[in-house]
């Protein structure tokens, strides 16, 4: 019998011993447990602290960024090849134009030839009519796109004055070039052109004249415009060339032009 008091007395001290020491919840424990946890949250708000504030004050110091702002090299150079148009007609204007000129001058230096034309528009006949600046507008347009239909890819053309153009054609003499200005002076004169359910037509004058030593720069411009101003003294819708002297009537080509109609 003593025996088995003491056998379970072992037993309970055994068992009140694992408690105190590994089951029962320790208060220094639980309260350093406690202490612990209050201390790690604070420090993981000051860990990402320092990684948002740098952000912050960065994007509050920086200027602000305008939406468009990598496209602006973009907008720039459209903007430039915008102000190099005429915006009636979408041509390139006079200062470009004579830019150009001054580049292809440089670069023929005498070894290639190279013709200058101007081709000046009649005005309409507006009698008994109010005259219309939207339809000259138009029609302006219209005979553009026939000149360019005569020229080929490496030729310039150019808005030069109100009703004037400006023709640079390179690798082409003034013979050659007046077969060109020849063509589009015809097809202009047989080309009805319809706006608003009315018909107008109209007329071209040309002059030629080479660049060269002689004739280059302002003095190719006086030159072209006494051909022009010859070849309108004789009636107009003519093509005159200028050789450093004197205007000469150029020889109107006989040329299969086809009369046409165009909407304006």
């Amino acid at each position: 019998m003593l025996w088995y008091i003491a056998f379970i007395a072992a037993i309970n001290l055994g068992l009140g011993y694992a408690w105190g020491a590994y089951l029962r919840p320790c208060p220094r424990c639980a309260k350093a447990r406690a202490m612990g946890l209050s201390l790690l949250a604070p420090s993981s708000v000051i860990e990402t602290e320092p990684q948002i504030e740098p952000v912050l004050a960065a994007a509050a110091a920086a200027p602000p960024r305008h939406p468009d702002a990598t496209a602006a090299p973009a907008d720039e150079a459209a903007e430039a090849a915008v102000a190099t148009l005429d915006p009636a007609t979408g041509l390139i204007t006079r200062e470009h134009a004579e830019k150009m000129l001054a580049e292809l001058t440089a670069v023929a230096a005498g070894q290639s030839p190279l013709t200058v034309a101007l081709v000046e528009i009649a005005p309409i006949d507006w009698i008994g009519r109010q005259p219309d600046q939207l339809i000259d507008n138009r029609l302006l347009c219209g005979i553009s796109t026939i000149v360019r239909q005569s020229l080929s890819a490496d030729h310039t053309l150019a808005r030069f004055n109100d009703q004037q153009f400006l023709l640079l054609v390179p690798h082409e003499d003034v013979e050659q070039a007046s077969r060109r200005t020849e063509e589009l002076r015809q097809r202009v004169a047989t080309t009805e052109f319809v706006a608003d359910g009315r018909i107008y037509q109209t007329t071209v004058t040309c002059a030629l004249a080479a660049v060269s030593d002689q004739q280059m720069g302002p003095r190719l411009f006086e030159f072209l415009q006494e051909a022009l101003d010859e070849a309108k003294r004789y009636g107009g819708n003519r093509t005159f060339k200028h050789d450093g002297k004197s205007p000469t009537p150029v020889v109107p080509a006989e040329l299969a032009v086809a009369a046409q109609q165009l909407a304006l």
